[in-house]
């Protein structure tokens, strides 16, 4: 997924600064960032607050919580991002993040990394992407 994912950036994002939205496990451990893929890509790193935000937004979505409380949370660390950096594509890298794609897009670029994983799945078994 990851490698699929950053294929995607390469071939379509190379002018934007990349942040990734997931687990704190999946950030602390830079498995995107240190990517041989992504040696030529620029990341943003959350803050403390904002990484806070996008664990409690995965941890409400496991726990079936107000999805507008939800997307309101995700939103303001989209939002919160965006003053920083305005060229930014966001990555959802996580499971429970897939489910606010829709969302999202309606405010910045982004990418679903599980979307990356299933359409190169469709590919490599000779299929062509709807």
């Amino acid at each position: 997924m990851i490698e699929e994912t950053l294929k995607i950036i390469n071939e379509n994002f190379k002018e934007f600064r990349v942040c990734i939205l997931a687990t704190n496990g999946t950030i602390n451990s830079k498995v995107y960032h240190n990517h041989t893929l992504a040696s030529n890509l620029e990341f943003i790193y959350l803050n403390d607050e904002e990484q806070d935000k996008v664990m409690n937004v995965i941890t409400d979505t496991k726990s079936d919580k107000c999805r507008e409380a939800i997307e309101i949370n995700l939103l303001s660390v989209i939002k919160s991002v965006k003053q920083r950096e305005e060229k930014c594509l966001f990555v959802l890298a996580c499971t429970e993040l897939s489910l606010y794609l829709d969302v999202v897009k309606k405010v910045s670029n982004v990418i679903d990394a599980m979307d990356c994983l299933v359409n190169a799945s469709i590919i490599k078994c000779g299929y062509k992407i709807k």
